[in-house]
């Protein structure tokens, strides 16, 4: 038979995914000179990789993280059928999000408020690797601390002495928005005016009984 050719009045073609630029096979039964192409199994190359295999001699496994419970992927070079879980990227689905970035197709960014410089989040669901700066709480680090709490894990609570029937602060420093009860200063309302003007009025005191003691 010519090249290419095979079996009886040699009338059958080598299969096309037979390796080689000629896609030689044995002249009487078809088994390909060369193996197979890749995504080809079996001597006559006529059968495609079983289910979640692919590549040279279908040796190579689909990654665990092509979307679908099957975890399918194309027969030849393993690009995902369904595209990727959550959390990963490229055809292949093998490359984790990049730093700061989450999700469905690597599309949503971790929190402005995840704790660290890079704000980097877990690829998968965004949980903040380093929990959350201060202010703010809750596995995504979107959430403001509830009322009347602020600071680190939100466990500080606001000044008693902050103005307003629900004594409100910042929830990052604690400062109070409406400024102090009366009788209170500085920016958490912790200081005590009366307190301040006492203490004062203590070291005139003590100042002006130093010059008379000076003057006897």
């Amino acid at each position: 038979c010519e090249s290419g050719t095979h079996g009886k009045d040699c009338s059958a073609t080598c299969n096309e995914h037979c390796k080689g630029e000629d896609n030689s096979c044995d002249n009487v039964d078809g088994t390909c000179h060369q193996g197979c192409d890749p995504g080809y199994q079996g001597a006559l190359c006529i059968q495609e990789c079983d289910h979640g295999a692919y590549g040279k001699d279908c040796s190579v496994t689909c990654s665990e993280h092509c979307k679908g419970e099957d975890n399918s992927c194309e027969n030849v070079d393993g690009t995902c059928h369904k595209g990727c879980e959550p959390g990963y990227q490229g055809a292949l689905c093998t490359q984790e999000c990049k730093s700061g970035s989450y999700g469905k197709d690597c599309s949503l960014t971790c929190s402005e408020h995840c704790k660290g410089e890079d704000s980097s989040c877990d690829n998968v669901d965004g949980t903040c690797d380093h929990g959350c700066d201060p202010g703010y709480q809750g596995s995504l680090c979107t959430q403001e601390c509830e009322s009347r709490t602020y600071g680190e894990n939100c466990s500080l609570t606001c000044s008693e002495h902050c103005k307003g029937e629900d004594n409100s602060c910042d929830n990052v420093d604690g400062t109070c928005h409406q400024g102090c009860d009366p009788g209170y200063q500085g920016a958490l309302c912790t200081k005590g005016e009366l307190l301040s003007h006492t203490a004062n009025k203590l070291d005139i005191q003590n100042i002006t009984s130093f010059c008379y003691d000076l003057r006897i």
